[in-house]
């Protein structure tokens, strides 16, 4: 007999990471603050369902990115056929993703491993994870003062590094993945409908092979019933607003509500721990 009150916790983590995974404030922070201090779980395997709820928005931005997909895909003939003639605009973005997905990798991996293993339990976990945030949202507050010029056709090799560095930084719960790439790309000086899209569509292969990380690791509890509920739930949450809220980021200024949900939950769980 299937337990409500699983079911319940399940629903609202992964609508959790479906409604906040479009916003530059941390997706897998905010689930872990809600799977550490309201349902009790341990650090490590707060930031692995956290991390493994991104399968769902994952699909999300395949299905709302499936043109842009399907062009860079008809380009990867010709990106391979020859590697070193000048490229076109397509081929010059999968030349972008490989090496940002490569740096990402590898940084993503030590941090990821470091987070996982970590012994930070519940009050002192809620605080990394709030002074993370408020990282997060004083980054986004200079970004947006930066001027904007280029677009996806000016990415290089520099702007790769770049990126793939703050995206495996972004392993951390509390930095916002899509929030430092966005704001890196903005400071770089991109447009910021540009940023959105390319932020979005180099999480793509990163979120991949996080999940193979994941499934490789053998941590059993992400196919249990319940897990796989809060997956669907990402999934079908993620679907349903991500139109809204990617034209809510780009509006807003998310980087004074990243700032306020890290001071509160830095000064939440400093008062709590003395």
């Amino acid at each position: 007999m299937l337990d409500t009150s699983l079911i319940i916790k399940n629903i609202i983590i992964g609508s959790l990471q479906g409604i906040f995974e479009w916003l530059p404030v941390s997706s897998e922070g905010i689930v872990s603050l809600v799977l550490i201090n309201v349902f009790h779980e341990p650090f490590s395997k707060g930031v692995t369902i956290a991390l493994w709820l991104h399968l769902g928005t994952l699909l999300a931005v395949m299905v709302y990115f499936w043109r842009d997909i399907a062009n860079l895909l008809k380009s990867v003939p010709g990106f391979f056929a020859n590697v070193f003639r000048k490229k076109n605009e397509n081929e010059n973005f999968i030349y972008f993703l490989l090496i940002s997905t490569f740096i990402t990798g590898l940084v993503g991996v030590f941090v990821l491993k470091s987070a996982i293993e970590s012994e930070l339990l519940g009050l002192r976990a809620t605080f990394v994870i709030g002074f993370l945030l408020i990282i997060t949202g004083v980054l986004q507050k200079y970004a947006q003062q930066s001027p904007k010029f280029k677009t996806a056709r000016d990415l290089n090799t520099f702007d790769a590094v770049l990126l793939g560095l703050f995206q495996g930084l972004a392993a951390l719960p509390g930095l916002s993945r899509s929030g430092l790439t966005i704001s890196a790309l903005l400071l770089r000086g991109y447009d910021d409908k540009d940023a959105l899209r390319i932020s979005f569509l180099m999480s793509i292969p990163a979120v991949f092979g996080v999940v193979v990380l994941l499934i490789v690791k053998g941590d059993g509890f992400l196919f249990d019933q319940y897990v796989v509920l809060a997956l669907l739930s990402a999934f079908l949450f993620g679907i349903l607003t991500i139109r809204l809220l990617m034209g809510l980021a780009a509006k807003l200024p998310m980087w004074k509500f990243a700032i306020f949900l890290g001071g509160v939950t830095v000064l939440f769980s400093f008062f709590t721990i003395i």
